[in-house]
């Protein structure tokens, strides 16, 4: 739609008023169209990185880019398209620029982004899996206009803001990640990791859930300058804590009948040795014996008492 003659016949003329006029008049009932798939920015911009039109603000226009916006600094100095992470002036997002041409004269740039939203929710749609999206706060404050502040609030790590359209729909969807504010020193290990800028996973609260973070660099710059965390159920944690479970009460119940195995044992025998000692006794009394005489083994037992009688020792 927009990389068109028409659209860039309006591009070309020379009063800005008239261009912006035309553009939104032209381009607006496909912009509100596309909100629904999480589009978040559709803008121009000069050839000069100037804001040419906003459609998400369209009442904010003419202001330099040249330091906020790398992409749109890229674009319009290599004439070639460029996409990836970037905050901006007023919004963040997933950024795609491309150059616009009208035959062989450069007309400045156009840029379509999606919110950070669209992502998560193909992660949370698809893996069945909680998310955030964390952005460096320096950066916001640096680059977003004050009065836009408003669009930000304070995650639980010190140096990095929550943006709230997107916190506030996963909240609502119960998709948000419980970031267990009640364990000081997890938010301490996390705020370490995260100053080192490179992916990494640990476990959560109750050492049962996995979160991940990944970082997210401006295409221009590399620099990190956000953080996607995504957390599941640790399913390997579950199944192990099952299997040990399991072999600990086989390993329990095995115990148990061993200990009442020789408990028996033990029991027995003292009752053994019991009746022993009182069939000596009675024979002692009586002056009695008993014998007993093993044909196969040619082995004649005799009692106490019967060594007694012959006076045997």
């Amino acid at each position: 739609k927009i990389d068109s003659d028409y659209i860039k016949e309006i591009l070309s003329i020379k009063d800005k008023d008239e261009v912006r006029k035309k553009l939104y008049e032209e381009l607006a009932s496909v912009y509100d169209q596309l909100l629904v798939y999480n589009l978040k920015q559709l803008h121009f911009h000069t050839p000069d990185n100037k804001s040419l039109l906003r459609f998400h603000r369209p009442q904010k226009y003419g202001d330099d880019l040249s330091k906020t916006r790398q992409t749109v600094v890229y674009v319009n100095k290599n004439k070639e398209m460029i996409d990836g992470f970037e905050e901006g002036k007023i919004y963040n997002g997933f950024r795609f620029v491309y150059p616009l041409y009208r035959n062989n004269t450069y007309l400045g740039s156009v840029e379509i982004s999606f919110s950070a939203l669209s992502m998560l929710e193909e992660y949370v749609n698809s893996f069945e899996v909680k998310a955030a999206f964390l952005i460096k706060k320096e950066l916001v404050e640096s680059k977003v206009m004050p009065d836009e502040h408003k669009n930000y609030i304070q995650s639980p790590l010190q140096n990095y803001f929550f943006d709230k359209q997107v916190n506030d729909l996963l909240r609502i969807n119960n998709a948000n990640i419980n970031f267990c504010n009640k364990y000081p020193r997890l938010i301490s290990q996390i705020e370490s990791e995260v100053k080192k800028d490179i992916a990494f996973s640990l476990y959560f609260c109750d050492e049962k859930t996995v979160v991940s973070f990944l970082p997210i660099a401006n295409p221009v710059s590399k620099e990190n300058v956000a953080f996607l965390a995504v957390s599941s159920k640790n399913s390997f944690l579950h199944d192990k804590e099952l299997s040990t479970n399991t072999i600990l009460f086989a390993v329990i119940f095995m115990v148990a009948l061993l200990a009442l195995f020789v408990y028996r044992e033990l029991i027995s025998k003292k009752n053994l040795e019991e009746l022993n000692e009182q069939l000596n006794n009675a024979q002692k009394v009586a002056s009695i014996g008993n014998w007993t005489l093993n044909l196969i083994e040619n082995r004649l037992y005799w009692s106490d008492e019967i060594f007694n009688i012959f006076e045997k020792k």
